[in-house]
């Protein structure tokens, strides 16, 4: 099973998506052993890579390319290493209402006809060969009835493993601190969100599975982290990992 690791965990081991991320490829690791399943696992870890946005001269470049159907030049590699793998693990903090702009920038670099898709008279129709895609996330806060509650917050202070420090609080203004934990009265009991629609980031990616030919959409999200309970926090994570674990143990049934 080839496997690949899409990781826009930009805070590296600070950040509490990551270790979601680091159990869940653990999982795969011992369930492929466990199965006699020979498993690859390649990562593309966004915090390091440099992807430049399509702006009018680049997106003209690529559409030669396309058009062309130089599939072999280097700046598909990204396209035909998505296409080719059997399954797909995402890992992004939700920051400003998604996730990280660089995990956008990679969705287009991958989004290419003839590689991950094709146009036909009946519409887009799928090449990529995963059947599965698991996308996890964390965020400091609640999404509440279709919005985003008091508590959540869109910042990318959401991520860290710790509150928010100073220097993080000008971009964290409605993280729930200690003062306010009184807003914490009527948050919701589950502390783990699976439904794409409570995040704009995942109905995304849930969408883009639709376009790349993959049936399987999976979302996983660690919420209220930013909340001054620890204990509560670390039962969120907790109580993700496993939702994960029987997610990747089902990819060997």
């Amino acid at each position: 099973m080839k496997v690949l690791v899409i990781n826009a965990c930009i805070r590296g081991a600070a950040s509490r998506t990551q270790t979601l991320l680091d159990a869940t490829v653990a999982t795969l690791m011992m369930e492929s052993a466990g199965h006699g399943v020979p498993l690859s696992i390649e990562t593309v870890d966004l915090g390091h890579e440099e992807i430049r946005p399509l702006n009018a001269t680049r997106l003209a470049e690529r559409d030669k390319l396309v058009k062309e159907q130089a599939y072999l030049h280097p700046y598909f590699h990204m396209a035909a290493q998505f296409a080719d793998a059997d399954a797909i693990v995402v890992a992004a903090p939700f920051w400003d209402m998604s996730f990280p702009a660089i995990l956008k920038l990679y969705l287009e670099r991958v989004s290419v006809d003839g590689i991950t898709f094709r146009a036909t008279d009946a519409g887009l129709e799928g090449m990529c060969a995963a059947k599965h895609m698991l996308y996890l996330s964390t965020r400091g806060g609640f999404p509440a009835a279709g919005t985003v509650s008091a508590a959540s917050t869109a910042s990318a202070a959401s991520d860290a493993s710790d509150a928010p420090t100073a220097e993080d609080s000008s971009a964290s203004t409605n993280a729930l601190t200690a003062e306010d934990s009184s807003a914490a009265t009527n948050i919701p009991a589950d502390s783990v969100v699976t439904d794409p629609a409570a995040d704009a980031g995942a109905q995304n990616l849930k969408d883009l599975c639709g376009m790349y030919g993959i049936p399987q959409f999976d979302f996983i999200s660690a919420c209220g982290t930013d909340l001054p309970d620890r204990a509560a926090v670390k039962a969120a994570l907790r109580d993700a990992e496993a939702k994960a674990t029987a997610i990747c143990k089902s990819w060997f049934d």
